[in-house]
């Protein structure tokens, strides 16, 4: 009996000193620490606008940057809006990956031909099932007014590139002119490089509309509510990136969109040179829109 009880503790005695000796000891380890983070959300969309196809950016912003995924959750609580018909979401959450500070996703307004009453969203941004970071839950109020189907929409676009020659180059060798000149060459992104704004005209005078000449690429104008008459989209360079002495023909396209009548035709005024047009107050006549009553026709010049 007492040697069973002996070879039983001998036996408990090596295997603490199997336990103690083990080099597995979880050294050098360690668990993820959460950070203290919060969250800001930033969304820039107006109260009231017009049902006709535009996008904005949602936006979750966290400090300091977390350790793990965070999931904002976009969601409608109310409104008569319908998600997937008279808007829409690039993806219904926000995911912010580990480490970084931020993420977005799109928030689209869908135009259409359906002539309704004012339609309402509102959109949460975040619930109580955001964790991981402390935030207060955005609700945008939204609404959208009916997109009006007599309106002619237009879209002036000079996207496009090239390689322009902005300048020349001597090459000596020592005292001695070796090559004349070298055209010094850039590539050029017409809608990154070139600012154009376009003008409205009317009997030969600015016709103070200007929702055009914004310095986007490409610009938008809405042909509504416009006196009978003729007038003229008149081009108008602003500033390039670049300078230049050659002729750098680029084109300009007009894209026209009327609800239920025409349905993204495009017009091609002639294509202009950049040295044609001077910064300031040079003008270049694009096309002729006619306004008579609800009837409204465009043509290239």
């Amino acid at each position: 009996m007492n040697i069973n009880k002996l070879i039983l503790c001998f036996s408990v005695l090596v295997l603490f000193a199997a336990i103690g000796c083990s080099d597995e000891d979880a050294t050098d380890y360690s668990t993820l620490v959460l950070a203290n983070s919060a969250a800001t959300i930033s969304a820039s969309v107006p109260a009231n606008m017009t049902e006709q196809d535009t996008s904005f950016l949602l936006t979750v912003t966290v400090d300091p940057p977390q350790v793990v995924d965070i999931h904002v959750d976009l969601e409608q609580v109310s409104g008569s809006a319908t998600l997937g018909e008279d808007f829409s979401f690039s993806e219904s959450v926000i995911v912010i990956p580990a480490y970084a500070s931020s993420a977005s996703q799109e928030l689209k307004i869908v135009s259409d031909c359906i002539d309704e009453e004012t339609e309402t969203i509102q959109i949460q941004i975040g619930n109580a099932k955001t964790s991981n970071v402390t935030m207060t839950p955005q609700v945008l109020d939204i609404s959208l007014s009916d997109f009006n189907a007599d309106a002619l929409d237009l879209t002036m676009d000079w996207a496009g590139s090239a390689e322009v020659i902005t300048g020349q180059n001597f090459i000596y060798q020592g005292d001695t002119l070796i090559i004349d000149t070298v055209d010094v060459v850039v590539p050029v992104d017409f809608c990154a490089d070139v600012d154009l704004d376009i003008y409205v005209f009317k009997d030969g005078a600015d016709a103070g509309i200007y929702d055009a000449a914004t310095g986007a690429c490409p610009e938008h104008l809405s042909v509504s509510g416009w006196e009978d008459g003729e007038y003229t989209l008149m081009a108008n360079l602003w500033s390039t990136t670049f300078t230049t002495n050659a002729s750098v023909s680029f084109p300009i396209t007009i894209g026209y969109d009327r609800c239920g009548v025409f349905n993204g035709l495009t017009v091609n005024p002639s294509t202009e040179n950049i040295t044609n047009l001077a910064a300031g107050d040079d003008f270049v006549p694009l096309a002729k829109v006619i306004v008579n009553g609800s009837d409204i026709s465009i043509e290239g010049l």
